[in-house]
């Protein structure tokens, strides 16, 4: 169901805004961030926060993201099973 699909995403969004605020030297929290709002239509807060992930990348810290956090979208295909 789109609607509720997107309703949950909407609701997820708010979160991971949150782990980016609370770890924000986290590239895989802000790529993730990035791929809700593409999903979302927001495409140019999608691009921001893909940038914002790269530019954390390039700074060469250690990444700070919990290693078990689920990439989104997350989805069960050829490629991930």
């Amino acid at each position: 169901d789109p609607d509720r699909r997107r309703a949950i995403t909407q609701e997820s969004l708010a979160r991971m805004r949150r782990a980016v605020e609370l770890e924000p030297g986290s590239a895989f929290f802000k790529l993730n961030l990035a791929h809700m709002y593409a999903e979302l239509g927001q495409v140019e807060a999608g691009i921001d926060f893909a940038q914002q992930a790269l530019e954390t990348l390039g700074a060469g810290r250690p990444e700070p993201a919990d290693p078990h956090c689920l990439p989104f979208p997350y989805r069960w295909e050829e490629y991930r099973i």
